[in-house]
């Protein structure tokens, strides 16, 4: 169970808000029932961008910002917990594989805060998040924002060393790989 904030602007001041908590089907049958994420009725996970308050609102997400110059993008909030237990606090995640023409204003908001940093995609590493990443890039190549992607076949060192096929997403890696990739430059 995640709680999913958003913000609030009141006089140039931005504040965070609760929007609802979401939560994740743990079996099948249960995903058949209701679908893979469950949240509150009324709530569209595709209008919003998960961590967005904390990234605007943080000190040290808008400092790593700042520093590398660019923004995460990934998919969910599992992907987001992992990336902010290794230290990674300059994160969102579009809450899908797709991101939605409703997202358009808070990539906005997040633009205009944080001074135009680039968005760098990490989008899973299977069929849906292949398609969902480069469709993502095309919408923002037609808004006027800046995007990278991740290279998931990427190989390191000497020996040319890959990411192994099992890890499919950010969230499969451990924190001493995410804090690697980080050094690294690479996210």
């Amino acid at each position: 169970m995640f709680q999913v904030r958003g913000l609030l602007e009141t006089d140039g001041i931005l504040t965070s808000t609760i929007l609802t908590h979401i939560g994740r089907a743990t079996t099948p049958e249960q995903q058949e029932a209701g679908g893979k994420w469950l949240t509150y009725k009324g709530f569209r996970k595709s209008a919003e961008l998960y961590n967005l308050d904390r990234l605007l609102l943080d000190p040290v997400a808008r400092d790593q910002t700042r520093k590398t110059g660019h923004v995460l993008v990934v998919e969910g909030p599992f992907d987001v917990a992992k990336l902010v237990e290794a230290g990674v606090f300059n994160v969102v995640a579009v809450m899908g594989s797709d991101l939605s023409d409703e997202a358009k204003p808070k990539l906005g908001l997040m633009s205009r805060k944080l001074n135009n940093p680039k968005l760098r995609f990490w989008f899973d590493r299977d069929k849906a998040g292949e398609s969902g990443q480069i469709t993502a890039q095309e919408k923002l190549a037609a808004w006027d924002i800046p995007v990278e992607e991740f290279d998931w076949n990427i190989c390191f060192g000497t020996n040319q060393i890959a990411i192994p096929e099992d890890i499919q997403d950010p969230c499969d890696m451990s924190v001493a790989q995410i804090k690697w990739l980080r050094q690294k430059g690479l996210i």
